[in-house]
C-alpha cells in the first residue's frame, strides 16, 4: 500500500504554505525511538525526503516559521536527532487556529471506524457553532483518527495572542467536550505542529484490522480562504468565566453556588451530565429560552473553581449567560435595579389624562384630588413593560428599552443611519412578541422589504450580486422563511390609503386593535397634517398633543422621526425640525450620528474628550446619542456606539455579532461552492450541517 500521497501533499503545500512571501515549514517525523526534522521552501523536496519515513508519523509546523531557521543544518534535508527544532520564539505570525478533535483513547493506538466517526460528529457540530458566530469557512481534514480544523487568523505572536487561542481552544473543550471526545486544550502554543496530510497514522498496529492506520487527508477546504478577525477569536474566548469573587451570595468566598440543588429544585431537564475541560457539564434536554433548541445544544458548565457558564448554541439565544438563567427562574437573585424616580412619569403611568376640558369633581372612585404621599402607590421598577431595542447599551441606559406608554423621537443628518437603526428596533420588537407596524412616507414597500430582510437574514445568508457592485440581496428560499416569520407581526401600511393624518390615525388605531405594540412613523414631514385653518406651527402642536395621548390611552409604543431644520451646525436637540413642543412632549429623544470626520470636528465642542476618545478607540461607525430620556433619567448626553455592516444593513453591538432571528430557528441548508470532492460527511447519514 502507498503510504505517502504526493497529490495530497502539493494540496496542503498551496492551503497552508505557498500563498507566502517566504514560504518556510519544518517538517518534523517522529517515531521508533528518534526524531527527525527538515526546513523547506517546496513540496518536491518534501516529498522526495520524507519517503524514507513512511511508517512513521509526519507533522508540519501549522505557523509561518522565521526565515533565520535556515541557517540551521536541516535547511532542505531531513537529518535524525537534530540538535534544535523550531520554538515558540522562532514563530514569526500566527496564520492558523488549530482545533484538535479526538475520541479518547488507550495511548499509541488507532480509532476504530465507529470513533472516527463520532469524532466527525462532534467536529460538524463546531463548525456549525463556530460558522453561526460569524467565522468563516475553515479548512478540515481527517487526521487518521480524529478530525483538525483549521481557522484562518493573521496575529502577531504575542502573549496576548496566545491567550486569545488558549481561551479559543478550552472554550470550545468546555462546550463539546463529552466523556468520549477531547478537543485538545494544549495546542494553543504558536510553534504546533499537526499531522501533514498526505502521509499515514504511524500509531498502533500496522495490521489491526479493528483499528488500522490510516491516511491523512483534507476534507474541505474554501474557493477562498478568508482571515477571521482576532475579535471573533476573542468573543469566543470571553465564554470562560473568571472565578466568583467573594461575595454576600457566596459567604464572602467561603461556600460555591449549589448548582444541582438549583437545577432539581427547578425542575431543569438534565439528559446527561458529563466530567470534561476542569468541570462538569451539564447537557439539557432543551434551551431554557426556547425549548425548541433540543438536546446536545444547550448545557449548564460549572468548572472546579465554581464559575458557572450557561451556553446554547443557537445564534439566537446568544445572548443569555448564566445570570440570565438565574434569573429566569429567582427573579430576585440579584435584586441591583434601581427604584424610578421621576414622579412626572409615575403620574403619567397611573393613566392621568390631559383632557377632559369640563372639570371632573372628586369622587370615592377616583379618589381625593390632592394626594397625600402615603396615599400615592409605589411604582416597582421591574413591573413596567418595555420593548428592547437591539442595541444592549441603549437598553441599559432607557431602562430595557422603550417603555409602553411612551412617545420617542428620533433625529439625525441624511445617511446618519436612522432608517438602519429603525429597523433593528422593528426587527428586535418582533423577536420579542411584540407586533410591529411601520408607515414610510419616504421608500417605496419593496425597498423597505429589501431592508427589512436583508437585516432579518444576517451575514450567514445574504449574497454578493453578480451585476451591482456592493450589492447584497437576500435568496428567494431564506427570504420565504423571513416573510413567513414576520406575517402577522409585522405590518407596512399601504401607500395606496394616502399619508393624511386623519386617515392615517384611523389606520393605526385599527393595526392597535390586532396587537401592534410599537409603531414606527417615518417621517413627521411626509404626514398630512390638516394646517388649513391652522398654521404649520400649530397643526405640528396638535399632532404631537395627539400621539402623546395615543400611547397612554392604547398602551403602546411609538417612534417618531423628525427630520433637522438645520444642514450645516452639529445636529442638537434644539435643531429639530417643527414646532418645539415636538420635543418637550416626547419621553425619549435620539440623535443618530455617523463618525467621520465631520463628526469628529464638531463633536469636540459639545462632549468631554474622554468620551470621543472611546469611540474612536472602539471602532464605531455611528452613535446614538441620548438626548432626552425620562425613565431612568441619567444618561443624558450619552453616546452608545454602534458597527454598520454594509451587507446586511445591520447595526450591531459588536463587529462579530451574529445574532439570529426567530425565522432562523431550523436553519436553511446552504451548499456553498467547495473546490474538493472529499466532503468530510455522509449526506446519507447526517445532513445536520452541509458546506
Amino acid at each position: 500500500m502507498n503510504r505517502i500521497d504526493k497529490g495530497e501533499i502539493y494540496k496542503w503545500f498551496n492551503l497552508f504554505v505557498g500563498w507566502k512571501e517566504d514560504p518556510l515549514v519544518e517538517i518534523r517525523i517522529i517515531g521508533h525511538g528518534r526524531t527527525a526534522s527538515g526546513y523547506f521552501t517546496d513540496p518536491d523536496s518534501i516529498a522526495e525526503w520524507i519517503e524514507r519515513y513512511d511508517t512513521d508519523n509526519i507533522y508540519f509546523t501549522v505557523n509561518s516559521v522565521s526565515s533565520g531557521s535556515k541557517g540551521r543544518a536541516q535547511f532542505q534535508k531531513i537529518i535524525e536527532r537534530p540538535s534544535s527544532t523550531t520554538t515558540d520564539k522562532e514563530i514569526s505570525s500566527r496564520e492558523w487556529a488549530f482545533i484538535d478533535i479526538d475520541v479518547d483513547r488507550i495511548k499509541d493506538t488507532n480509532a476504530t471506524e465507529e470513533e472516527t466517526q463520532y469524532a466527525k460528529a462532534v467536529g460538524r457540530r463546531v463548525v456549525r457553532f463556530l460558522k453561526e458566530q460569524g467565522f468563516s469557512q475553515p479548512i478540515v481534514t481527517f487526521s487518521g483518527n480524529g478530525i483538525h480544523i483549521y481557522f484562518r487568523c493573521q496575529m502577531l505572536n504575542t502573549d496576548a495572542n496566545t491567550k486569545t487561542i488558549q481561551g479559543f481552544v478550552e472554550a470550545l473543550g468546555m462546550m463539546f467536550n463529552d466523556e468520549r471526545i477531547k478537543i485538545d486544550p494544549v495546542i494553543y502554543n504558536a510553534s504546533r505542529i499537526a499531522r501533514l496530510p498526505g502521509t499515514m497514522s504511524g500509531k498502533g498496529r500496522i495490521d489491526d484490522p479493528e483499528r488500522p492506520q490510516r491516511m491523512c487527508r483534507i476534507l474541505s477546504f474554501p474557493q477562498e480562504v478568508r482571515i477571521n478577525d482576532n475579535a471573533y477569536f476573542e468573543k469566543i474566548a470571553s465564554l470562560i468565566p473568571e472565578p466568583p469573587k467573594p461575595s454576600r451570595e457566596n459567604d464572602w468566598g467561603r461556600e460555591s453556588f449549589d448548582l444541582q440543588s438549583f437545577i432539581r429544585k427547578h425542575g431543569i431537564a438534565v439528559k446527561q451530565e458529563v466530567r470534561a475541560a476542569g468541570g462538569t457539564r451539564y447537557i439539557l434536554d432543551h434551551c431554557v429560552f426556547d425549548p425548541n433548541h433540543k438536546a446536545k445544544d444547550a448545557m449548564i458548565f460549572q468548572y472546579d473553581n465554581g464559575a458557572i457558564v450557561y451556553k446554547c448554541l443557537h445564534a439566537s439565544c446568544s445572548q443569555y449567560k448564566w445570570r440570565d438563567v438565574r434569573l429566569l427562574y429567582e427573579p430576585d437573585a440579584y435584586n441591583t435595579r434601581e427604584e424610578v424616580s421621576d414622579f412626572a412619569y409615575k403620574r403619567r403611568m397611573q393613566g392621568v389624562e390631559r383632557k377632559p376640558f369640563t372639570p371632573v369633581e372628586e369622587s370615592p372612585e377616583k379618589g381625593p384630588v390632592w394626594l397625600s404621599l402615603d396615599e400615592v402607590p409605589t411604582l416597582d421598577p421591574d413591573s413596567i413593560e418595555s420593548i428592547a431595542t437591539g442595541i444592549k447599551e441603549l437598553d441599559k441606559k432607557m431602562f430595557g428599552g422603550t417603555i409602553l406608554q411612551q412617545l420617542s423621537i428620533m433625529t439625525g443628518r441624511p445617511a446618519s443611519g436612522k432608517s438602519t437603526i429603525l429597523n433593528t428596533i422593528l426587527l428586535s420588537s418582533v423577536q420579542q412578541g411584540y407586533p410591529t407596524a411601520m408607515f414610510s412616507g419616504e421608500l417605496p414597500d419593496w425597498v423597505l422589504k429589501s431592508w427589512i430582510t436583508l437585516p432579518a437574514a444576517g451575514r450567514n445568508y445574504v449574497k454578493p450580486s453578480l451585476k451591482r457592485n456592493d450589492s447584497w440581496y437576500v435568496p428567494k428560499e431564506v427570504e420565504s422563511k423571513i416573510l413567513q416569520w414576520l406575517k402577522g407581526k409585522l405590518y407596512i401600511h399601504n401607500a395606496e390609503y394616502g399619508d393624511n393624518w386623519g386617515q392615517l390615525r384611523k389606520d393605526i388605531l385599527d393595526i392597535i386593535k390586532k396587537g401592534a405594540k410599537n409603531i414606527i412613523l417615518d417621517n413627521l414631514m411626509t404626514i398630512g397634517l390638516d394646517d388649513s385653518e391652522w398654521d404649520k406651527n400649530k397643526a405640528q402642536i396638535g399632532f404631537i398633543h395627539e400621539l402623546h395621548d395615543m400611547v397612554r390611552q392604547e398602551n403602546v409604543h411609538i417612534w417618531l422621526v423628525a427630520h433637522p431644520r438645520k444642514q450645516s451646525a452639529f445636529l442638537r436637540f434644539e435643531d429639530i425640525s417643527g414646532a418645539s413642543e415636538i420635543g418637550n412632549f416626547a419621553d425619549n429623544v435620539c440623535i443618530v450620528h455617523r463618525i467621520n470626520q465631520d463628526f469628529e470636528n464638531q463633536a469636540k465642542a459639545f462632549f468631554p474628550k474622554h468620551k470621543l476618545e472611546a469611540i474612536k478607540d472602539a471602532g464605531y461607525t455611528n452613535v446614538v446619542e441620548i438626548a432626552k430620556n425620562r425613565v431612568p433619567g441619567l444618561y443624558i448626553g450619552d453616546l452608545v456606539g454602534v458597527f454598520y455592516e454594509p451587507e446586511t444593513k445591520r447595526m450591531k453591538n459588536n463587529p462579530v455579532e451574529m445574532f439570529q432571528y426567530g425565522w432562523d430557528s431550523t436553519p436553511v441548508q446552504q451548499e456553498l461552492p467547495m473546490t474538493t470532492d472529499n466532503y468530510w460527511y455522509d449526506k446519507e447519514q447526517d445532513n445536520e450541517l452541509e458546506f
